[in-house]
């Protein structure tokens, strides 16, 4: 990728009450710019959203993915809808639905997660990686990510919405499990673990069978186990 990222913004105030002011249309607008139209003439268009789950509502509206798919259909593309077989099981309660988007929505890896593609990366117990079938189909791919908080990176956007939502789920989980890989506690050094459990406000730390665990994945990473650390055996690597 050449030079910098363009970045394009649409505002959810408006000032004048006319279409064109609108949310909506600035949406439409940004389409147009991205050249997005010009670039799917007869082709297989993948555009991956996260879709909530259960109660979570907090996505990217229905509409607004039914703007982008009605876009590329009548810039005679093909498009469909990727997530994965979680939230699409109960994602019609949500309001996404193909006849309200206009287009199918698939799970990334087939309906029983077995369709994908594999690739060796031997990282940090990661063995292998499995990208989605319906992924790998596509002749473009577009992100239509919304930002949420993530209790392991703090934020997740566009970035998490592919690298892990176009995964099968065992992939995810390896993925997620990288974060506790590395040793952050010597249990040869330390002599200070029980202070170290009482020093986490969220009680996230525990200490069982002479062995310090930490819930990173609930961890806020307020550095309070570290700063009671005396003998320098705990190691939190700020995220």
């Amino acid at each position: 990728m050449n030079g910098k990222s363009i970045v394009f913004f649409g505002s959810t105030e408006t000032s004048v009450l006319k279409r064109e002011y609108a949310f909506a249309a600035k949406f439409d607008a940004i389409i147009d710019r991205l050249g997005i139209k010009e670039a799917v003439k007869k082709k297989d268009v993948a555009i991956k959203a996260h879709l909530g789950y259960k109660s979570n509502f907090s996505a990217v509206h229905p509409f607004l993915l039914g703007l982008l798919a009605r876009a590329i259909k009548e810039a005679e593309g093909r498009p469909y809808v990727l997530d994965i077989p979680r939230q699409i099981q109960d994602a019609y309660l949500r309001g996404y639905a193909e006849n309200v988007i206009g287009c199918p929505i698939l799970p990334a890896a087939g309906i029983e997660d077995k369709y994908y593609v594999e690739k060796k990366v031997n990282y940090k117990g990661v063995k292998s990686l499995k990208m989605g079938g319906n992924v790998k189909d596509a002749d473009i791919l577009i992100d239509l990510a919304h930002v949420k908080g993530h209790n392991n990176t703090g934020f997740g956007g566009a970035m998490k919405n592919l690298a892990l939502g176009c995964f099968t789920e065992d992939s995810r989980y390896a993925m997620h499990d990288t974060v506790n890989y590395d040793p952050y506690w010597s249990a040869e050094r330390s002599t200070d673990a029980k202070e170290l459990v009482k020093a986490c406000p969220y009680g996230l730390i525990e200490f069982k069978k002479r062995r310090l665990t930490v819930d990173f994945g609930l961890c806020n990473q307020c550095m309070r186990c570290v700063q009671e650390d005396r003998d320098g055996c705990l190691s939190v690597t700020m995220l």
